[in-house]
């Protein structure tokens, strides 16, 4: 069920970026560097931030044979190590539930964001019956799950508004269960409710852009 999740999520939100060929593209909390190296074969110039200095040997010593390796840098979310304007599109998936500085973290995505660029971002849903799962989880003493926090649809697009963002559009997906024998049945309707109702879905992929007209938001 793990690697039907992942790429039911992988092709929402590579979707959501479209054609990355040519542009400078950042992903924050990178992990072990499976987006940031996916998107590095389509032709990105992809660097890869994430806070953990072990995740970012994994991502290194994962793209190592590739010939089109990304870079890899340690950074915190809510400080990024980048100029003004750096990125043509900013990918952040499953990493702003676990930041305490949530709206710092939009505004300085915005900060590095150039006018005109993407934000595709993928979050956990808060309504959801994987939610319910994660959260029982978490009462019963995971840490991962102890400190995410799931947000709603709207509360996901307030936050990008808020921050400085134009929202493009809001999809879900994995609307199966936490369970292997569902999973297997009613994973082929994800494509036909992804485009009717983002309710029950476990995960949510919001496309957004920085207006060329606003200033950039953060520190310098």
């Amino acid at each position: 069920m793990g690697t039907l999740t992942e790429t039911i999520e992988s092709r929402v939100v590579l979707g959501a970026l479209g054609d990355v060929a040519g542009r400078r593209l950042l992903d924050v909390g990178c992990g072990d560097g499976t987006y940031a190296i996916a998107l590095a074969r389509q032709g990105a110039r992809v660097v890869g931030a994430d806070l953990s200095a072990e995740m970012v040997r994994s991502a290194h010593a994962r793209a190592q044979s590739d010939c089109r390796s990304p870079v890899f840098v340690r950074a915190n979310l809510d400080r990024l190590p980048f100029s003004d304007r750096s990125f043509d599109a900013v990918l952040a998936v499953t990493v702003l539930c676990f930041t305490t500085e949530f709206a710092k973290a939009l505004r300085e995505i915005h900060r590095v964001l150039a006018p005109g660029g993407r934000l595709v971002l993928g979050e956990l849903h808060r309504w959801s019956l994987w939610a319910l799962w994660r959260g029982i989880r978490g009462m019963l003493g995971s840490p991962i799950w102890r400190a995410a926090q799931f947000r709603s649809a709207s509360q996901l697009r307030g936050a990008l508004e808020a921050a400085g963002f134009v929202v493009e559009s809001v999809r879900g997906a994995v609307y199966y269960p936490p369970w292997t024998p569902a999973a297997r049945i009613l994973w082929r309707a994800d494509r036909h409710l992804a485009g009717l109702t983002t309710a029950g879905a476990a995960f949510l992929v919001l496309s957004a852009c920085r207006p060329p007209s606003l200033p950039a938001r953060g520190h310098d």
